[in-house]
């Protein structure tokens, strides 16, 4: 009985997330082929743009951003799994962390991309949650502000600490990478926070079985 309870929530898992996480490339694939390897090879090639780590490798040409994205992207959707096989949860929550840690964890993270979990984040996330999401988004909105906006800034803080002056937001040095990597934190708690919580059964039986 639980082995199967943890299929089931297993499958959820994997349907959600290739539900989730394939759609819209399946979408913008029927829409244009052409523009869909187009999009892939220009990303394939592309450089760490707001990602989480800059923090290690400050290179931002650095190839191994990108070994980096499949293993603590595998690691979290490891985790997501684990999780899954522990306790059942909506395939909303699934969809929101397995999309939202492709998201997070990418090498690439442009503002707009956050566009991809909102509407997972408001469905998935509590009250709590939803609401270190909230500040996630205010802060990714900043960063469109503070990117053109990124001289004037640099010559302000370094006035208090030792930076380069000049016009460079792509650097892990820049305002603009501080509140990328300020929003990629938050909405990594998010997504640990709602994986790691204990699911809410739906009916006695369930949590009856729970507590065997």
């Amino acid at each position: 009985m639980r082995g199967e309870q943890a299929v089931k929530n297993l499958t959820h898992f994997i349907i959600s997330f290739l539900v989730g996480g394939l759609t819209p490339f399946i979408l913008v694939y029927i829409a244009s082929a052409e523009g869909f390897y187009a999009f892939i090879n220009h990303h394939a090639s592309w450089y760490c743009e707001n990602c989480v780590y800059a923090l290690l490798v400050p290179d931002i040409f650095s190839p191994l951003h990108k070994y980096f994205y499949v293993v603590t992207g595998l690691a979290l959707l490891s985790l997501i799994a684990i999780q899954t096989l522990r306790n059942s949860r909506s395939l909303v929550s699934l969809a929101y962390a397995s999309v939202g840690a492709v998201v997070a964890l990418n090498y690439v993270f442009t503002p707009q991309m956050i566009l991809m979990i909102s509407p997972l984040a408001v469905l998935a996330l509590n009250k709590r949650e939803l609401g270190t999401y909230v500040i996630a988004d205010i802060v990714n909105f900043s960063l469109i502000i503070t990117f053109f906006e990124d001289s004037t800034l640099r010559s302000l803080f370094s006035k208090i600490i030792p930076i380069e002056t000049g016009f460079n937001p792509w650097t892990i040095d820049s305002p603009t990478q501080w509140l990328a990597t300020i929003r990629n934190m938050l909405i990594l708690i998010t997504i640990v926070a709602s994986i790691t919580k204990r699911s809410e059964l739906s009916n006695p039986s369930e949590r009856a079985f729970s507590l065997n």
